[in-house]
């Protein structure tokens, strides 16, 4: 059995760690959720640069077969916004 002693200091220690370690994460989440908000950035981005590639050939495809030898047919430029996403921050669907 325990003395009163031994269990008082063992009490302590335990609101001590868990002390420590309420404040280890205060440190590391921030740097977590960083981490975590740029890589989905960075995912973003790459996506919105590949369905620009994307449009961009499409358009210049568009250019160099074009259906018929009048230029009121096809629109190629108009070809282009129909195959991008909106890559600014700030626009909305």
């Amino acid at each position: 059995m325990m003395s009163r002693a031994r269990q008082r200091h063992t009490g302590q220690q335990s609101h001590r760690r868990r002390g420590q370690a309420l404040v280890e994460l205060a440190l590391v989440a921030p740097i977590l959720i960083v981490f975590l908000l740029g890589g989905s950035q960075v995912g973003a981005i790459a996506y919105a640069q590949v369905s620009l590639d994307t449009a961009a050939r499409e358009g210049a495809r568009a250019g160099v077969v074009a259906p018929n030898s009048s230029i009121q047919a096809w629109d190629p430029l108009g070809l282009v916004p129909s195959r991008t996403v909106r890559a600014a921050p700030t626009s909305r669907a």
